[in-house]
């Protein structure tokens, strides 16, 4: 199975001819991360610190893009990184996705940006296009599978 990034329920989809040992393990280990992206996407879960994550994001950039709908920078300076408004407003982010999976990965690339919040930078850009990186993630994944599936077994 193939996917495009268009069709995000397709993320992590294998790619390359079935029928080896390995590709039906690969197979089943990728089933177990969909089953728990869907679950952890679907109530909602994120790691243990992501709002306050989020808010120091915020103050690095102008704002966080996701499929058109914009978190803005300003709203540091209108709530605080604990409040519960704040929170909220980071989910009505992220809510509107109809697949739960492709919400989990956009809550993991957050995560992995925070990493770049952490360092002593001042300004790390503009408007960051989370989806833009879950798609293009997305794009080197399917890469990678194809060229592997051309040079395996």
């Amino acid at each position: 199975r193939c996917s495009s990034p268009s069709t995000p329920s397709g993320i992590l989809s294998p790619v390359g001819p079935g029928g080896s040992d390995s590709h039906l393990q690969w197979e089943e280990r990728q089933g177990q991360w969909l089953r728990r992206r869907r679950l952890d996407g679907a109530i909602n879960r994120v790691p243990m610190g992501f709002y306050q994550k989020v808010w120091k994001i915020l103050q690095k950039c102008h704002g966080l893009s996701i499929d058109g709908y914009v978190l803005p920078s300003s709203t540091t300076r209108e709530m605080t990184e604990g409040e519960i408004k704040f929170a909220v407003h980071v989910e009505s982010v992220l809510e509107p996705r109809p697949q739960p999976e492709y919400r989990q990965l956009l809550v993991e690339a957050v995560m992995v940006l925070t990493l770049v919040a952490d360092v002593d930078v001042d300004n790390i850009g503009g408007i960051i296009l989370i989806d833009r990186i879950v798609h293009m993630a997305n794009d080197l994944f399917l890469q990678d599978q194809v060229s592997l599936s051309q040079n395996g077994p």
